[in-house]
C-alpha cells in the first residue's frame, strides 16, 4: 500500500511538472509537448508512473493522446462539451462524488480491457456489437447516448474474470446511472458529429476485444480518451 501512495504521490509531481513545461513553453491547443519515452527520461519516471500521469492530465482536461507513430502527448484543444458547455448533466446534490466516480472508473479501464481482451467469447463480442448499434442510432439523443454509452462500457466489465475488478468497475457505472437524471441542454451538429466519432473509437475497441491481441490495448485506450474531456460539467438540481 505504502508503494501505491508512493506511486500516485510520484505522478501527481510529474503531472504538475509536465503542466510546467506546457505553461512555460507556451505551447497553444493541439502543440505537441512530447512523447511517453522522452517524458520518462526527462523526469527519471517509470513507465507507470508517466502513464498515471498522463492519466490525471486527461481528466484535468490539459492534454491529449495520440496514438502512432506521429503521436505523442498534446496540449488539450477546446472540446465542445467543455468550451460550449453542452454536455451538462443533472446529478441531484453529488456532483463531486459523479466526478470521482468517473476519474476511479477511467483508471481501470486498461485493466478491464485487457481482462475483456483475453477472455472474450463470441457471445461477448455479439452483445457490444448489438449495443454499438443502439449507440449509433442514439447519436441525436444526448441522455440515450450517455445511457447506451454507459451500458457499453458495463458490458465490457462484465467480460473481466476477475470478479473484484469487474464487480468494482461495473459498481462505479451503476452508480454513475443511477444518478445522473438528464441533460440540460439539447445537442447540436458539432455534437452529434462528435458522437458518431466516438461510436467508431467505441467499434474500434470491439475489434480490440475480439482480436485478443492484450498489445493492441494501450492503443485503444489513448484512442477512446484522446478526443474527450473525461470530466464531465454537472449541475445540481433538488428535484432529482
Amino acid at each position: 500500500m505504502a508503494f501505491e501512495f508512493a506511486q500516485t504521490s510520484r505522478a501527481s509531481e510529474v503531472a504538475k511538472e509536465i503542466e510546467r513545461l506546457i505553461d512555460s513553453r507556451g505551447l497553444h491547443p493541439g502543440d505537441h509537448v512530447a512523447t511517453k519515452s522522452e517524458l520518462q527520461g526527462a523526469f527519471g519516471a517509470a513507465r507507470a508512473t508517466i502513464n498515471e500521469a498522463t492519466k490525471l492530465l486527461l481528466d484535468r482536461g490539459r492534454i491529449t493522446v495520440k496514438p502512432g507513430p506521429k503521436g505523442g502527448i498534446f496540449a488539450a484543444a477546446a472540446h465542445p462539451e467543455r468550451a460550449l458547455g453542452r454536455f451538462l448533466l443533472a446529478v441531484g446534490e453529488e456532483p463531486e462524488n459523479i466526478i470521482g466516480a468517473v476519474a476511479v472508473r477511467d483508471h481501470l479501464e486498461d485493466l478491464v480491457l485487457e481482462e475483456a481482451t483475453t477472455f472474450r467469447s463470441e457471445r461477448d463480442i455479439s452483445d457490444l456489437r448489438e449495443i454499438l448499434e443502439r449507440l449509433d442510432a442514439a447519436c441525436d439523443n444526448a441522455e440515450q447516448f450517455l445511457s447506451i454509452g454507459l451500458e457499453f462500457h458495463r458490458r465490457v466489465g462484465a467480460i473481466a474474470h476477475n470478479q473484484v475488478l469487474s464487480s468494482t468497475y461495473c459498481g462505479l457505472i451503476d452508480f454513475t446511472r443511477a444518478r445522473v437524471s438528464s441533460m440540460t441542454r439539447p445537442l447540436d451538429k458539432d455534437m452529434v458529429a462528435h458522437h458518431r466519432e466516438r461510436v467508431r473509437i467505441h467499434a474500434d475497441i470491439v475489434d480490440v476485444i475480439e482480436s485478443g491481441d492484450v498489445s493492441r490495448v494501450d492503443a485503444a485506450i489513448e484512442a477512446h480518451y484522446s478526443g474527450i474531456h473525461r470530466r464531465m460539467d454537472v449541475t445540481t438540481s433538488r428535484s432529482v
